[in-house]
């Protein structure tokens, strides 16, 4: 990933993998987009700065699914803020996608339950669909000024309550027209998905006709 050039990708120098722990070198940064919604000047935005932050971290993740990588962990907490520039970062669990979905079986392997997709709970099958479901999840985030999804849930029900087909309701900060958004993210069924192209295009004319 050290020869990856995208303005919405954490800049990665270098890794010493000489003895523990991996040192990972990149460039510095402010901090999350996480910690910026919830105590920084991200407490006040507004739809269009949600919009414009939705549209950057898709715009890395087009930029990813075009180079066959799947993110695996897309979260707020691991968007850095470099001042109003969103970037990826945390490529922890990220892959290289030979196929359309990869397994990880006989994997120890801690996941980010509330962030994850049914079908990698299930099964463990990873695949960009999944890293979209991810999204919906970041997107709700967003709109929430960094609330934790499922609040007031554990990581069992909310494996028990996701694959059984229980959706988050739509937040009081969020439109009807991004809800809908997160619905078609979270639907049952990877391959109806959006696809990161598709979000990429709804994002960029979202106020066309206002």
């Amino acid at each position: 990933m050290k020869q990856f050039r995208n303005e919405n990708l954490v800049k990665l120098y270098g890794i010493c993998s000489k003895g523990e722990p991996v040192l990972i070198v990149t460039e510095l940064l402010n901090g999350t987009l996480l910690h910026w919604l919830r105590t920084g000047e991200g407490r006040y935005i507004k739809t269009p700065e949600v919009v414009d932050c939705a549209g950057q971290i898709v715009s890395g993740m087009v930029y990813l699914e075009r180079k066959k990588i799947l993110h695996a962990d897309l979260a707020a907490r691991n968007v850095f803020m470099d001042k109003n520039v969103c970037k990826l970062g945390t490529f922890s669990f990220a892959s290289v996608l030979k196929e359309d979905e990869y397994e990880r079986p006989g994997q120890e392997l801690t996941l980010p339950i509330k962030w994850t997709a049914p079908e990698v709970l299930l099964n463990g099958k990873f695949s960009a669909k999944a890293d979209v479901w991810s999204f919906g999840i970041l997107l709700y985030e967003l709109v929430t000024l960094g609330h934790t999804p499922y609040v007031g849930m554990t990581n069992q029900e909310t494996i028990e309550k996701v694959t059984h087909g229980y959706r988050m309701s739509q937040p009081n900060t969020c439109s009807p027209r991004m809800y809908d958004v997160m619905i078609k993210c979270w639907n049952a069924r990877p391959e109806e998905r959006p696809t990161f192209s598709s979000l990429a295009a709804f994002f960029d004319s979202y106020f066309d006709g206002d």
